[in-house]
C-alpha cells in the first residue's frame, strides 16, 4: 500500500472518473446520443411506426430498384420484337435447319454430284471459242447432211466413178453430148478443169481446199447445235454458277451448298418464338427487358446488415432481425438509461430521487462545503499532488483551487 493524493470531484463541476466501471465521458456521450437518436427516430417514423419514404435510404426506395437488384443486371430493356429484329447471333444457334431458310427441297450435294444431277458430266469447263477452235471430232456426226454443206445435187461417188462414164454424141460446137450441146460440155469441161484446182491432190485422195469449201463445211461455222449442245450457253463454269437463277425444283442442293448447313427450315416468327440461346447474345441490354432504369448493384448481408455494393443500408421495414421498431427504440432507450444509471439503487435511479436526496438544494455544493468547512480540518496546501503525501490518510489538501484527499492505494 502507498499513500497518494486523490482529487475530490466537485458537485458543481464536470464529473470525471467512472460510473459503475464506465468512463463518465462515455456515459455522457451515450446519454446525448440516446436523446438525439430518440428525436431522429420519432421524426423518421409515422404514427403507425412505419419508416417514412423520405427518411429511407435511396437504395431502399422501390423507384430506385435496378435490374441488378433482381438478378437481371445484364438484361437490356428491349421488346421481343426489337430484340429479334435482324439480331446478331454468336455461338451455335440451335433449332434452325435448311427448311427454315427456304431450302427444304435442297439436298446436301457436292458440285461434282450436282453436275451429274444436271446431266453435265461430259461438259468440260471451256468457253465456246475454245471448244470450237480447231475441234477434233470422233465417231459419227449426226444431224449434218449434204444439204447443210450446199451439195444437195451431188451423189456420193468417187472421182473415178464420176470420170469413168461413157460420152455419146458428137463433140463439136453444134453437137450434143448426152443431149447437151457440145459447147456446153466443152464449157463444163473447162469448168471441170478449173474445179479440179479446188482440191488438193497431193495425197492418195483429193481433199477440197478450205478456201473452196462452203461455209457449212468450215469448222468455224459449226455451232453448239451441230454437236448436240444447242441449249448450252457460252459461259464458263464460274460465270454460270455466279448468282444463278434456278427454275422448277432444283434437286441435290442443300443448305450447306449455300453456306447455311447449320440453318433450320423455320420462319422468322417461329425461330424467334421462345428461342433457346447459347453463348452470349450480342446487342441485348437491360432496356430490352423493360429494366432500363435498374442499376447493376450487388446486394449482400453481413453482420445482420444489408449492404449495397458493400455499403450498409438503413432498412425500411416493420422489423429488423425479428424485432419491431418499437422494441428496438425501447432497447436503445433502455441501454442509454442503463449507461447513465448503472447499478444505482432503486431509490436513487431517477433525477427526482437524486434531487430529493439532496434536499432539492440547487446549491447543495455550497451548502455541504460550508457545512464541512465548519466541521472539518482545514485542508493543507499541496505543492505537488504527484508527490507522495506525508500526511495521514483522510487529510485533505488544496492544489490549484482543487480539493485532494490522502488515500492508501
Amino acid at each position: 500500500m502507498a499513500k497518494v493524493w486523490k482529487k475530490l470531484q466537485r458537485a458543481d463541476g464536470d464529473f470525471t472518473g467512472t460510473i459503475d466501471g464506465t468512463a463518465a465521458g462515455t456515459v455522457k456521450t451515450g446519454a446525448a446520443a440516446g436523446s438525439t437518436a430518440k428525436v431522429v427516430t420519432d421524426a423518421a417514423f409515422d404514427s403507425s411506426n412505419v419508416l417514412k419514404v423520405a427518411n429511407a435510404n435511396s437504395a431502399l426506395v422501390n423507384a430506385n430498384t435496378t435490374a441488378g437488384d433482381v438478378g437481371l443486371g445484364n438484361v437490356t430493356n428491349e421488346s421481343k420484337a426489337d430484340m429479334f429484329a435482324s439480331p446478331t447471333f454468336t455461338g451455335t444457334v440451335a433449332g434452325v435447319d435448311k427448311a427454315a431458310v427456304g431450302l427444304a427441297n435442297v439436298a446436301n450435294e457436292s458440285p461434282s454430284t450436282l453436275k451429274t444431277t444436271m446431266s453435265l458430266n461430259n461438259v468440260t469447263n471451256e468457253s465456246k471459242s475454245t471448244m470450237f477452235a480447231s475441234p477434233t471430232f470422233t465417231g459419227s456426226i449426226s444431224g449434218v447432211d449434204k444439204d447443210d454443206v450446199g451439195l444437195s445435187n451431188v451423189d456420193n461417188n468417187s472421182t473415178a466413178t464420176i470420170l469413168g462414164g461413157t460420152l455419146t454424141g458428137a463433140v463439136s460446137n453444134t453437137a450434143t453430148v448426152g443431149g447437151t450441146a457440145a459447147s456446153t460440155v466443152a464449157s463444163g469441161a473447162a469448168s471441170g478443169a478449173t474445179a479440179i484446182t479446188a482440191f488438193d491432190t497431193s495425197g492418195s485422195d483429193p481433199i477440197i481446199k478450205i478456201g473452196n469449201a462452203p461455209a457449212t463445211l468450215k469448222n468455224s461455222e459449226v455451232d453448239a447445235a451441230h454437236v448436240g449442245l444447242g441449249n448450252v450457253t457460252n459461259e464458263s463454269k464460274s460465270t454460270m454458277f455466279a448468282s444463278p437463277t434456278f427454275s422448277g425444283t432444283v434437286a441435290g442442293v442443300s443448305a450447306t451448298h449455300v453456306g447455311l448447313g447449320n440453318v433450320t427450315n423455320e420462319s422468322k416468327s417461329t425461330m424467334f418464338a421462345s428461342p433457346t440461346f447459347t453463348g452470349t447474345p450480342a446487342g441485348i441490354s437491360k432496356s430490352h427487358v423493360g429494366l432500363g432504369s435498374v442499376v447493376n448493384q450487388a446486394v449482400t448481408v453481413a453482420s445482420g446488415k444489408i449492404k449495397l455494393d458493400g455499403t450498409a443500408q438503413t432498412i425500411d421495414a416493420e422489423t429488423v432481425g425479428g424485432d419491431s421498431k418499437d422494441t428496438i427504440k425501447s432497447a436503445a432507450v433502455s441501454t442509454a438509461e442503463t449507461n447513465i444509471i448503472g447499478s444505482a439503487p432503486g431509490a436513487l435511479n431517477t433525477l427526482d430521487e437524486l434531487a430529493a436526496a439532496l434536499n432539492d438544494d440547487a446549491s447543495f455544493n455550497s451548502t455541504i462545503t460550508t457545512s464541512i468547512a465548519t466541521k472539518a480540518v482545514k485542508p493543507v496546501t499541496i505543492s505537488n499532488p504527484s508527490t507522495a503525501p506525508t500526511e495521514d490518510v483522510g487529510v485533505q489538501g488544496i492544489y490549484a483551487d482543487e480539493l485532494y484527499v490522502v488515500q492508501d492505494v
